[in-house]
């Protein structure tokens, strides 16, 4: 969280809010007038993040936890975002998220590395129409699904009867 470089009042946005632990610091920074949103596809996580958010004594109006299909997309109506976490790994740079940041937004991103099981994190400014990347370390993370993460094999024999219907 500390390469985001968050100030009080910055807007946030967690894609993936796992135990919740990364929207918690966040809201830290940017109370009391900021806000955190964090975007969870899991049900049950997103009840814990939100149980775990609560005992650490964060108002639910500041830290919002909303369930989603796919956070790989973002969330453009709560936009323009000072500062975006994809928490978890993804396979590519989730590109519509990041025309959904102001100028001067930052994202943090997880990339697979190509030849290791682990992951490189990168800072992602965005600057007028020029994007700046700053890799900052090496992770093993979990995987991120959705339409600019990776894809589900559950889904597979769904998908592939869907499209043949469809011919």
């Amino acid at each position: 969280v500390k390469e985001l470089d968050l100030h009080p009042g910055a807007r946030v946005l967690v894609c993936g809010v796992k135990g919740g632990f990364t929207a918690s610091l966040a809201a830290h920074v940017v109370a009391p007038k900021g806000r955190v949103l964090c975007l969870e596809t899991d049900e049950v996580v997103a009840d814990f993040a939100r149980a775990a958010l609560a005992r650490d004594g964060h108002d639910l109006a500041l830290v919002e936890v909303r369930l989603v299909e796919d956070v790989t997309v973002g969330f453009e109506q709560g936009g323009p975002w000072d500062a975006v976490v994809l928490n978890g790994n993804v396979p590519k740079i989730p590109y519509p998220i990041i025309e959904q940041m102001n100028d001067g937004g930052r994202l943090l991103v997880f990339l697979q590395n190509e030849r290791e099981s682990s992951q490189n994190a990168f800072l992602i400014r965005k600057n007028r129409d020029i994007v700046e990347s700053k890799a900052c370390s090496s992770f093993v993370f979990t995987p991120i699904y959705g339409r600019h993460g990776w894809d589900k094999v559950e889904t597979l024999q769904e998908d592939y009867k869907k499209a043949s219907e469809g011919r």
